[in-house]
Protein backbone atom coordinates (compact mmCIF):
# COMPACT_ATOMS: atom_id res chain seq x y z
CA UNK A 1 0.00 0.00 0.00
CA UNK A 2 1.05 3.44 -0.54
CA UNK A 3 1.97 5.69 2.46
CA UNK A 4 0.35 8.85 3.76
CA UNK A 5 2.67 11.53 5.06
CA UNK A 6 1.74 14.52 7.69
CA UNK A 7 3.71 17.75 7.41
CA UNK A 8 3.85 20.10 10.40
CA UNK A 9 5.85 23.42 10.53
CA UNK A 10 6.17 24.02 14.33
CA UNK A 11 6.59 27.48 16.15
CA UNK A 12 10.55 26.87 17.25
CA UNK A 13 10.42 26.84 12.74
CA UNK A 14 11.21 23.63 12.35
CA UNK A 15 8.98 21.70 9.27
CA UNK A 16 8.53 18.04 10.22
CA UNK A 17 7.64 14.66 8.68
CA UNK A 18 5.81 11.87 10.28
CA UNK A 19 4.86 8.63 8.92
CA UNK A 20 0.87 8.81 9.15
CA UNK A 21 -1.01 5.58 7.70
CA UNK A 22 -1.11 3.55 5.03
CA UNK A 23 -3.15 5.08 2.04
CA UNK A 24 -6.95 4.72 2.44
CA UNK A 25 -6.60 5.19 -1.68
CA UNK A 26 -3.56 3.30 -2.88
CA UNK A 27 -3.54 4.37 -6.70
CA UNK A 28 -1.13 1.65 -7.23
CA UNK A 29 -2.80 -1.46 -5.53
CA UNK A 30 -1.97 -4.07 -4.60
CA UNK A 31 2.05 -3.26 -5.57
CA UNK A 32 5.14 -4.61 -3.71
CA UNK A 33 7.82 -2.34 -1.70
CA UNK A 34 9.96 -2.10 -5.04
CA UNK A 35 7.04 -1.66 -7.56
CA UNK A 36 6.24 1.72 -8.57
CA UNK A 37 3.74 3.24 -6.00
CA UNK A 38 3.96 7.01 -4.43
CA UNK A 39 3.25 8.66 -0.86
CA UNK A 40 1.24 11.23 0.18
CA UNK A 41 1.24 14.39 2.17
CA UNK A 42 -1.05 15.83 4.61
CA UNK A 43 -0.41 19.26 5.20
CA UNK A 44 -0.94 20.12 8.93
CA UNK A 45 0.34 23.71 8.29
CA UNK A 46 1.19 25.42 11.90
CA UNK A 47 1.73 24.42 15.11
CA UNK A 48 1.81 26.64 18.05
CA UNK A 49 3.99 24.19 19.70
CA UNK A 50 7.77 23.78 19.19
CA UNK A 51 9.03 19.91 17.61
CA UNK A 52 10.38 17.21 20.17
CA UNK A 53 13.84 18.06 19.23
CA UNK A 54 13.83 21.64 20.64
CA UNK A 55 11.53 20.10 23.96
CA UNK A 56 14.62 17.95 24.42
CA UNK A 57 17.17 20.49 23.99
CA UNK A 58 15.17 23.13 26.61
CA UNK A 59 15.18 20.06 28.88
CA UNK A 60 18.53 19.42 28.99
CA UNK A 61 19.53 23.35 29.34
CA UNK A 62 16.85 23.25 32.03
CA UNK A 63 18.71 20.25 33.57
CA UNK A 64 21.89 22.56 33.21
CA UNK A 65 23.74 20.33 31.21
CA UNK A 66 26.59 21.31 28.96
CA UNK A 67 29.15 20.27 25.92
CA UNK A 68 29.10 16.18 25.71
CA UNK A 69 26.88 15.82 28.34
CA UNK A 70 24.14 17.98 26.74
CA UNK A 71 24.64 16.81 23.21
CA UNK A 72 24.20 12.50 24.69
CA UNK A 73 21.43 13.43 26.64
CA UNK A 74 19.86 15.03 23.24
CA UNK A 75 20.88 12.63 21.01
CA UNK A 76 19.73 9.22 23.56
CA UNK A 77 16.27 11.08 24.33
CA UNK A 78 15.28 11.95 20.73
CA UNK A 79 16.62 8.60 19.78
CA UNK A 80 13.54 7.61 22.14
CA UNK A 81 11.21 10.04 20.94
CA UNK A 82 7.82 9.60 19.12
CA UNK A 83 8.56 12.41 16.78
CA UNK A 84 12.19 10.39 15.79
CA UNK A 85 10.52 7.46 15.23
CA UNK A 86 7.60 8.48 12.96
CA UNK A 87 10.09 10.84 10.84
CA UNK A 88 12.50 8.02 10.71
CA UNK A 89 9.76 6.08 9.07
CA UNK A 90 8.01 9.06 7.00
CA UNK A 91 12.03 9.12 5.06
CA UNK A 92 12.46 5.65 4.53
CA UNK A 93 8.44 5.96 3.13
CA UNK A 94 9.84 8.60 0.61
CA UNK A 95 13.15 6.93 -0.53
CA UNK A 96 11.39 3.94 -1.13
CA UNK A 97 8.49 5.29 -3.02
CA UNK A 98 11.13 7.92 -5.14
CA UNK A 99 13.58 4.59 -6.04
CA UNK A 100 10.14 2.82 -7.21
CA UNK A 101 9.48 5.64 -9.69
CA UNK A 102 12.94 5.50 -11.55
CA UNK A 103 13.64 3.84 -14.63
CA UNK A 104 10.28 2.64 -15.43
CA UNK A 105 9.48 1.72 -19.24
CA UNK A 106 7.08 3.52 -21.15
CA UNK A 107 5.07 0.23 -21.42
CA UNK A 108 4.99 -0.03 -17.68
CA UNK A 109 3.77 3.46 -17.48
CA UNK A 110 1.49 3.01 -19.79
CA UNK A 111 -0.18 0.34 -18.09
CA UNK A 112 -0.10 2.06 -14.23
CA UNK A 113 -2.07 5.04 -15.71
CA UNK A 114 -4.62 2.13 -16.80
CA UNK A 115 -4.55 0.65 -13.66
CA UNK A 116 -4.67 3.56 -11.89
CA UNK A 117 -7.73 5.03 -13.20
CA UNK A 118 -9.49 1.46 -12.55
CA UNK A 119 -8.38 2.27 -9.24
CA UNK A 120 -10.26 5.60 -9.08
CA UNK A 121 -13.40 3.97 -10.93
CA UNK A 122 -13.66 1.15 -8.06
CA UNK A 123 -12.78 3.60 -5.19
CA UNK A 124 -15.34 5.88 -6.44
CA UNK A 125 -18.04 2.93 -6.53
CA UNK A 126 -17.18 1.15 -3.19
CA UNK A 127 -15.40 3.67 -0.86
CA UNK A 128 -16.37 6.99 -1.72
CA UNK A 129 -19.71 7.14 0.03
CA UNK A 130 -19.68 10.99 1.52
CA UNK A 131 -18.03 14.21 -0.31
CA UNK A 132 -15.03 13.66 2.35
CA UNK A 133 -13.96 10.81 1.32
CA UNK A 134 -14.54 11.90 -2.50
CA UNK A 135 -12.04 15.04 -1.44
CA UNK A 136 -9.50 13.06 -0.30
CA UNK A 137 -9.47 10.92 -3.42
CA UNK A 138 -9.13 13.88 -5.49
CA UNK A 139 -6.54 15.37 -2.82
CA UNK A 140 -4.46 12.19 -3.25
CA UNK A 141 -5.14 11.84 -7.45
CA UNK A 142 -3.57 15.37 -7.40
CA UNK A 143 0.09 14.35 -5.61
CA UNK A 144 0.24 11.15 -8.46
CA UNK A 145 4.05 10.94 -9.44
CA UNK A 146 4.99 13.01 -12.68
CA UNK A 147 5.51 10.09 -14.81
CA UNK A 148 1.19 9.31 -14.47
CA UNK A 149 -1.26 11.32 -16.32
CA UNK A 150 -2.73 13.43 -13.69
CA UNK A 151 -5.28 15.60 -16.06
CA UNK A 152 -6.54 12.20 -17.23
CA UNK A 153 -7.25 10.62 -13.27
CA UNK A 154 -8.75 14.06 -12.57
CA UNK A 155 -10.92 13.71 -15.62
CA UNK A 156 -11.60 9.83 -15.01
CA UNK A 157 -12.53 11.45 -11.30
CA UNK A 158 -15.00 13.67 -12.53
CA UNK A 159 -16.78 11.60 -15.03
CA UNK A 160 -17.14 8.67 -12.66
CA UNK A 161 -18.16 11.07 -9.67
CA UNK A 162 -21.28 11.97 -11.30
CA UNK A 163 -22.11 8.31 -12.60
CA UNK A 164 -24.77 6.17 -10.54
CA UNK A 165 -22.99 2.89 -11.68
CA UNK A 166 -25.76 0.79 -10.60
CA UNK A 167 -28.27 2.43 -12.94
CA UNK A 168 -25.94 3.22 -15.50
CA UNK A 169 -27.18 6.83 -15.48
CA UNK A 170 -25.78 10.29 -15.32
CA UNK A 171 -26.79 11.91 -11.97
CA UNK A 172 -24.50 14.64 -11.52
CA UNK A 173 -23.84 15.96 -7.94
CA UNK A 174 -24.97 18.75 -6.16
CA UNK A 175 -23.60 21.99 -6.07
CA UNK A 176 -22.21 22.30 -2.95
CA UNK A 177 -19.84 18.67 -3.55
CA UNK A 178 -18.98 20.01 -6.79
CA UNK A 179 -18.26 23.56 -5.34
CA UNK A 180 -15.88 21.68 -2.97
CA UNK A 181 -14.73 19.28 -5.63
CA UNK A 182 -13.85 22.27 -7.84
CA UNK A 183 -11.56 24.16 -5.14
CA UNK A 184 -9.75 21.15 -4.71
CA UNK A 185 -9.10 21.26 -8.45
CA UNK A 186 -7.99 24.83 -8.72
CA UNK A 187 -5.38 24.83 -6.12
CA UNK A 188 -3.40 22.12 -8.19
CA UNK A 189 -4.60 23.91 -11.68
CA UNK A 190 -6.71 21.19 -13.08
CA UNK A 191 -10.44 22.78 -12.85
CA UNK A 192 -10.87 22.47 -16.49
CA UNK A 193 -10.04 18.71 -16.59
CA UNK A 194 -12.66 18.34 -13.40
CA UNK A 195 -15.08 19.87 -15.35
CA UNK A 196 -14.80 18.09 -18.42
CA UNK A 197 -15.20 14.78 -16.53
CA UNK A 198 -18.00 16.26 -15.24
CA UNK A 199 -19.40 16.81 -18.53
CA UNK A 200 -18.84 13.21 -19.81
CA UNK A 201 -22.24 11.60 -20.30
CA UNK A 202 -20.63 8.05 -19.34
CA UNK A 203 -17.21 7.48 -17.10
CA UNK A 204 -14.19 7.47 -19.57
CA UNK A 205 -13.12 4.03 -19.06
CA UNK A 206 -17.01 2.58 -20.53
CA UNK A 207 -16.44 5.05 -23.95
Amino acid sequence: MCQVITQTNHSCGHQVRRYMRKSKYCLFFKHKDEDFHMVSFVYKGDSKFICEHCEIKAEAYEKGLRGAKRHEYIRIEFEKSNENSKAEKARNAIAAAEKSQKNVDPAKIAELNKHARRQVKWYLMNRCANLNEKALLLKTIMQAPAAIDRKALVECFGSNAVYNHKAKVWKGLSSGDRNVLTSIARRAGMTRALENGFKMENPVDMQ
